[in-house]
């Protein structure tokens, strides 16, 4: 279940929280662990899409200062995973890439 804490932040009772970071990139966080979900903006995209997720880049690692802290493939998934669930929550269209 998710609850909206702003237009583009939102919280998992997963335990995981997905924010806008820029126009550049998206938060993904779990605790005090984040990584940051690369995005851009489509202009007139035939599938109606506004945005394209680069979920492919997911970093092998968490952002500093826990990036001593790798991230397997399969967490990499369910961080894929979450991330789409969450956009949907969010009502963004979007694009994986």
């Amino acid at each position: 279940m998710f609850r909206q804490i702003t237009y583009t932040h939102v919280e998992s009772d997963a335990g995981f929280s997905l924010k806008s970071g820029s126009r550049d990139f998206w938060i993904y966080s779990e605790g005090k662990r984040e990584i940051y979900v690369t995005r851009e903006a489509l202009h007139a995209a035939r599938d109606d899409a506004s945005e394209a997720i680069y979920l492919s880049a997911l970093p092998d690692c968490w952002a500093p200062p826990n990036n001593i802290y790798a991230i397997s493939q399969a967490k990499r998934e369910e961080i894929a995973a979450n991330v789409q669930a969450a956009l949907q929550f969010l009502g963004v269209k979007f694009r994986i890439e």
